[in-house]
């Protein structure tokens, strides 16, 4: 296909708790990183590329797509995902519009829409007492929203015992509805295109955790994003990556596209600490991840599940001593049955033995 004119210029998402950073073309690539090359400005947007956008959305309507109000970012994904390449954008548009009303995903983001909260997706508290996860804990630099996970804090045989395959496939695509709804939200209210920064601290994982029974259960899961949410990945780091993990990426590694692959960088432990600050600022990074963030800032806090009186297991949430015991400060500050250490505990405190 012929090239259609060039991307915008980047440009930096402006909103509440966002450190505005010069635009990524004028900071080293060392201090990025591997993320997204094709940061968007709208109002940088042409003529002819909001011509483009109106005939997609007219295109992905008439196949049987849905749109809300955030419609016209929802669309501007496909073609800057596909460089502005009309007919591929299409292509990929209407194979999501097919797939979005065969697994209920419309249905999700209306109620997301509406006001339901992250905790309040089905079966997400049952994840919370599995593993430790972030999703959308705070901004990037750039202004993206960034997920964190400690991958090594999960129980697999819980995460087995409490949540079917077919479970957590639902609870990963309403993750993603999530997410994709207020990174839509927040582009039309900052004017740059806003994506997702993905965190995976592998510290701690074994080869349960790179088993064929999790290989089966993450299958259908991995490509999800990259098939039917475009732009939606800006950059991905990997921390404290050991064998384990190094053996886990060659299984999961042929089920992404080249591009996705391209933006995930792996960290050993020698290089994790400290590293987060590269994309973004130390008053939201962790501190145990060498940050200056000692509990969940809003609206993150107002996500995720911490009321006992919905079905919370406050004594089991978030396990783990890092990410968990972060969140746990918030989330259940008087719960330290899980990790039987207190978030206040010294350094090198061991637990009595019972």
């Amino acid at each position: 296909e012929p090239a259609d004119e060039a991307r915008p210029a980047a440009a930096v998402a402006r909103g509440p708790a966002v450190v505005v950073a010069p635009p990524l073309e004028r900071m080293p690539a060392a201090e990025v990183g591997p993320v997204a090359a094709n940061h968007v400005a709208l109002e940088e947007l042409t003529p002819k590329q909001l011509d483009m956008i109106k005939q997609l959305k007219a295109a992905y309507i008439a196949h049987g797509g849905e749109l809300d109000e955030y419609g016209d970012v929802f669309i501007l994904r496909f073609l800057v995902d596909k460089d502005w390449k009309y007919a591929s954008a299409e292509k990929k548009a209407k194979s999501t519009a097919t797939w979005r009303a065969k697994v209920g995903a419309n249905a999700m983001r209306k109620r997301i829409a509406a006001g339901q909260n992250y905790a309040d997706i089905p079966n997400i508290k049952e994840l919370f007492t599995c593993v430790s996860v972030a999703n959308g804990l705070c901004r990037t630099k750039t202004g993206d929203l960034m997920t964190i996970i400690d991958y090594g804090s999960l129980n697999v045989d819980a995460f087995f015992k409490k949540l079917n395959n077919a479970e957590y496939f639902d609870i990963n695509t309403y993750i993603l509805e999530y997410l994709s709804y207020h990174a839509d939200k927040l582009t039309q209210e900052s004017g740059a295109l806003v994506r997702q920064a993905m965190v995976v601290d592998a510290g701690g994982i074994g080869l349960g955790h790179v088993s064929l029974r999790m290989f089966i259960r993450f299958k259908p899961i991995m490509p999800l994003a990259d098939l039917y949410y475009p732009e939606l990945l800006g950059c991905a780091r990997v921390l404290n990556a050991a064998w384990a993990l190094h053996q886990g990426w060659k299984l999961v590694k042929p089920l992404l596209s080249k591009q996705i692959q391209d933006m995930v960088g792996i960290l050993d432990s020698s290089k994790t600490q400290g590293a987060l600050l590269k994309i973004a600022n130390a008053e939201v990074i962790p501190d145990y991840l060498g940050g200056k963030a000692t509990t969940i800032s809003r609206p993150a806090l107002d996500w995720y599940p911490k009321d006992p009186s919905k079905g919370v297991d406050l004594d089991h949430i978030c396990p783990g001593k890092k990410l968990g015991a972060f969140m746990r400060r918030s989330l259940a500050p008087g719960s330290t049955k899980l990790a039987g250490i207190p978030d206040d505990a010294p350094k090198g405190y061991k637990p009595p033995k019972k």
